[in-house]
Order: C-alpha cells, then sequence, then structure tokens
C-alpha cells in the first residue's frame, strides 16, 4: 500500500490564486462604492461607528497638573464635570453646577470659593 502524500505546491497554488482573487474583488468593491456605481444596499450603507453624527462629550478645557496628572472641565450633554487624570486613573472630582465666566473672577470684592462650583453630590464610583 503506499504512503499518503499531500500535496503542498497544489495547496500553496490553490491558496495564492484565492488570495490574488480575494485582493482583486476587494479593491474592485472599494472603487466601486467610492464611485456610487453599486445599488444602494442596506449592507453596504451601514453607518460609521467611528465617526457619530451627533457628539454628546466634549472637553472644554485641559490644565496639566504634573507631568501625568491633569484636570479637564468635560461636558455630557448639558451637563458639566471636572475630572482628574492619571497615567492609570480617572476619577470624577465632582459635577460643575454653572461654569464660571471670566468676570466672575474679575469681580473687586467678591471672590468665588473653588467649591462653590462643585456640587453637593458624591460622583459616581467606577
Amino acid at each position: 500500500m503506499e504512503e499518503f502524500r499531500f500535496d503542498y505546491a497544489g495547496y500553496l497554488q490553490n491558496m495564492a490564486f484565492l488570495l490574488v482573487l480575494l485582493v482583486g474583488l476587494s479593491i474592485a468593491l472599494v472603487k466601486l462604492k467610492g464611485s456610487n456605481a453599486l445599488p444602494k444596499l442596506p449592507f453596504l450603507s451601514l453607518p460609521s461607528l467611528s465617526q457619530p453624527s451627533v457628539k454628546h462629550i466634549q472637553i472644554i478645557e485641559r490644565t496639566a497638573l504634573e507631568p501625568r496628572k491633569s484636570i479637564y472641565l468635560i461636558q455630557v450633554f448639558d451637563q458639566h464635570w471636572l475630572i482628574g487624570v492619571s497615567d492609570n486613573q480617572i476619577q470624577a472630582l465632582g459635577k460643575v453646577e454653572q461654569a464660571p465666566s471670566a468676570s466672575e473672577f474679575q469681580n473687586d470684592g467678591e471672590k468665588n470659593a473653588f467649591a462653590d462650583y462643585l456640587s453637593t453630590s458624591e460622583p459616581p464610583q467606577g
């Protein structure tokens, strides 16, 4: 009885052919999609997950405290939050009730304490 031998050359030829075919079809599909030559098929017009149409989180301001420690004032929907960020931790410092304007800091005799802008509610633990 003859010993079974696997045909590696034929296997590699088939794999090379299929790889070239796959790359060619991929390039053709991208070109056709870009030129709007393809019909509007639902699976070709999926919404992009990387670029949402409406942004609900914005960084208002960033202040560096040390080389790897910063404080961010962010807006989430209509709320403002102050968060502390280090190289291995993110901590919610508090919810800012109203964003202070530059004129508030330049009042003559009346100075607001920094803590007045933070809410009394505890930040979410996470």
